[in-house]
C-alpha cells in the first residue's frame, strides 16, 4: 500500500505499490486481469486473512467486503474561488450486497459486484508495463461538487451520479446500463 496522506511526489515505492508475477514460458498475444476478489474472498474476514488482504483499511465494514480501488484526492478551489478545499474520494467495491447485518457476509453474490476485467491485446510483457490513468478516471467527473444526499465522491452506489463517469472509464455498468463502454483505465506502454 502507499501512504495516500502524503504529496505524490514523496512517495517512494513499498512493497505494494505494484503487481508483479513471474511469466511462463512462452509467446504471449496479450494479458487479462481482473481488479477486485471472487465473491468468498471478498467476504471473508480479513483479520484473519493473509497478506496484502489483511490491510483492514481496505475492508468496507458496511458491505462486508473489500474496495478494490481507491483514489482519494483533495480538491483545493482556484484563488477566486470561496469554496473551501474538500475531499472526493473514490471507491470501487461490490454493492448491493445482502446480508443479515453489515457484520455478516453475504450469502449470495451481490448484485453489482463491480469487478474490473481489463484485456490488453498485444501486449508484451518483455517490453511493455500496465499503466493506470488517474486522469482517465476521473475525465468526465466535476470534482467540485457532490450530489445532494450522496456519500463524498463516488462509493460504488449506483444511484449517485458522480460515479457514471468513474464507471465507465473502468467500464463497468453504471446503474440500468447493459453495455458499458471498453475501459480507459489501463493500458500497456
Amino acid at each position: 500500500m502507499i501512504d495516500r496522506n502524503i504529496p505524490c511526489s514523496a512517495i517512494s515505492p513499498s512493497p505494494n505499490d505494484a503487481a508483479r508475477y513471474q511469466r511462463p514460458r512462452g509467446t504471449f498475444t496479450g494479458v487479462r486481469f481482473t481488479v477486485g476478489l471472487p465473491f468468498l474472498e471478498n467476504h471473508s474476514d480479513p483479520t484473519a486473512a493473509p497478506t496484502p488482504l489483511n490491510m483492514t483499511s481496505m475492508f468496507w465494514t458496511w458491505q462486508y467486503g473489500y474496495r478494490f480501488f481507491t483514489l482519494d484526492v483533495t480538491v483545493t478551489p482556484k484563488p477566486d474561488e470561496t469554496a473551501r478545499p474538500h475531499g472526493f474520494p473514490v471507491h470501487l467495491g461490490s454493492t448491493g450486497c445482502e446480508s443479515v447485518s453489515a457484520t455478516e457476509a453475504p450469502r449470495k453474490e451481490c448484485s453489482a459486484p463491480n469487478l474490473v476485467t481489463v484485456t490488453l491485446p498485444n501486449f508484451d510483457p518483455s517490453q511493455q508495463t500496465v499503466k493506470l490513468d488517474i486522469r482517465q478516471i476521473l475525465a468526465t467527473s466535476d470534482v467540485s461538487t457532490n450530489q445532494p444526499k450522496t456519500a463524498p465522491g463516488c462509493m460504488s452506489d449506483p444511484d449517485d451520479q458522480d460515479c457514471k463517469g468513474i464507471f465507465q472509464a473502468f467500464g463497468l455498468p453504471f446503474g440500468s446500463e447493459t453495455s458499458p463502454p471498453a475501459q480507459s483505465v489501463f493500458r500497456g506502454r
